[in-house]
């Protein structure tokens, strides 16, 4: 699969998936990651909606994994500024740590 750039995102395949309706999700959660609560998947329309800050915590940005946790879809953002007072996975722990917070889900899009 080669990735393929549209709108800001990286489209996997070039197949749109909502990639629009991904992004709202985006800045509801980083707007108010406590509000996030019933935030319905633009895939399966489950409200499964999970997300993760991985970043570093001298300066308080990183990347952010949003996908759905029942049909495995979603996506990452990057060079994100993590919100204060949230939970986030440092950067140094090793892979096998952040995997076992974050699914092999199927990518959708990736936005810088």
């Amino acid at each position: 699969m080669i990735p393929k750039s549209g709108g800001g995102f990286t489209t996997i395949g070039g197949i749109n998936m909502g990639e629009n309706d991904w992004l709202k999700l985006y800045f509801k959660i980083q707007n108010d990651p406590s509000k996030s609560k019933g935030l319905h998947c633009p895939i399966c329309k489950n409200q499964s909606i999970k997300f993760q800050y991985v970043g570093d915590e001298r300066n308080m940005t990183g990347i952010l994994s949003i996908w759905c946790g029942s049909c495995l879809k979603g996506i990452q953002v990057g060079k994100v500024n993590i919100p204060k007072n949230i939970a986030f996975l440092s950067t140094n722990l090793p892979e096998e740590e952040i995997r076992k917070r974050i699914p092999n889900f199927q990518l959708i899009a990736h936005f810088n």
